[in-house]
């Protein structure tokens, strides 16, 4: 269950996963590299190969440049995070119980347990992901990475991921904390991630056996373990971000469906 790099993306994220019942957990906002707000809901999911799903859409679009400009003058004159946040909420008044039909990304993840020399521990693995096209790069995964944060210990990398996606976490997530490599039969942290998508200590924990050699191009010239890395997880945890980021308005408590590793 490692980030092994692979050629294409095989779950449809276009659309809302197919599910028999979908319940709202927790509501939150942050503001974007664009400065739009967005706001990011979390469902868990009945019926479903995704226990939870977090959509994510921009609040006044698809007229929203105006509110943009507003943000960006609130962020010159030195107002907060949750103050742009709150005025712009304010200006568009009202807004639709949920944002089906105007979401511009989604990202569907799985309780995940592990264990390490520390104790047990719980977080979410991220399972697939869908992001607009203009808005990828933008940061936009990353920040919703970071935002996960706020609501949940541990955030785990997919088991398999694109190109793009390994790059989230060997580039982008780098900006956001500290990002640990974790090896799930020895259940333990064996180094921390590092510029050129290699451990400190050298470990490298990405492989390419499922791509060919004209598809690594993208990845280039970052490392690529020459073994399999099937073992291999990228975790990142709340403790170790670098800043907070985002607020929350809504959370249900849920029982969690804790689900051991292996």
């Amino acid at each position: 269950m490692a980030p092994s790099l692979i050629a294409d993306y095989k779950k449809v994220l276009s659309d809302f996963p197919d599910h028999d019942k979908r319940e709202k957990i927790r509501v939150g906002y942050t503001v974007g590299s664009d400065f739009s707000v967005l706001r990011l809901t979390e469902w868990a999911l009945t019926g479903s190969s995704y226990p939870y799903c977090l959509t994510v859409s921009v609040v006044g679009a698809p007229d929203n440049e105006w509110l943009q400009e507003i943000a960006i003058e609130m962020d010159a004159s030195d107002n907060d995070e949750e103050e742009i946040i709150g005025y712009i909420r304010a200006l568009v008044g009202a807004e639709p119980e949920d944002d089906d039909g105007i979401q511009i990304a989604r990202f569907v993840y799985r309780d995940f347990l592990f264990r390490s020399q520390q104790g047990h521990h719980s977080g979410v693995q991220i399972k697939g992901a869908f992001v607009d096209p203009s808005k990828e790069k933008k940061g936009l995964a990353r920040l919703v990475y970071g935002f996960l944060l706020n609501w949940h210990e541990h955030i785990i990398s997919d088991d398999h991921q694109t190109v793009y996606g390994a790059k989230i976490w060997a580039v982008g997530m780098l900006k956001v904390g500290r990002v640990q490599v974790y090896d799930n039969i020895k259940s333990d942290f064996v180094d921390v991630l590092t510029e050129g998508g290699i451990g400190i200590n050298g470990f490298k924990p990405w492989d390419a056996m499922m791509l060919k050699e004209a598809q690594l191009k993208h990845w280039n010239p970052m490392a690529i373990s020459i073994d399999p890395s099937s073992q291999i997880l990228a975790i990142i945890s709340a403790s170790d971000r670098h800043q907070y980021n985002g607020v929350t308005v809504f959370n249900r408590v849920v029982r969690r469906r804790l689900r051991v590793t292996r």
